[in-house]
């Protein structure tokens, strides 16, 4: 996203009112794939409805899921414009306790087990989705001001 900035440098009230309605829209987008997920959790396993699940096998899917969940929480918390080492960490904490919590639903409701090994796969697919956001980060050019 390109800021607009004035002549001293500063982002402007235009865009960064644009930038705020874009993390909104980033964090209700987290808010509704983190419903998924739990419903998803929620049923009983060899249950699924979902066409997804049926295309793929269960742990590739759940690469799938949490990568596009570490990209959205991702989205929703990045400060455009700014080089924040602390992002990358932080999403994928946040990301591994979505995945435990997720774990620790699927154990009490009974319908399948919990284990840590899921919660590493699904570590892997948010790790393997921020790395792409890394890379495509990186890989653009520089802007001309």
């Amino acid at each position: 996203m390109n800021l607009k900035r004035d002549w001293h440098g500063q982002q402007t009230e235009e865009s960064l009112r644009i930038h705020n309605l874009y993390r909104i829209i980033y964090m209700m987008l987290s808010f509704l794939w983190l419903l998924f997920i739990y419903q998803l959790s929620s049923q009983p396993a060899g249950v699924l409805s979902f066409r997804l699940i049926d295309l793929f096998s269960y742990q590739t899917a759940y690469l799938f899921i949490y990568g596009i969940l570490s990209a959205l929480v991702y989205l929703s918390f990045h400060q455009y414009g700014r080089k924040l080492i602390y992002e990358y960490p932080v999403v994928l904490g946040f990301v591994g306790f979505i995945a435990i919590l997720d774990e620790w639903n699927q154990f009490h409701a009974g319908f399948q087990r919990g284990s840590y090994k899921d919660v590493l796969f699904d570590l892997i697919g948010a790790l393997a989705a921020l790395l792409i956001l890394f890379m495509v980060k990186g890989s653009r050019p520089p802007k001309k001001d």
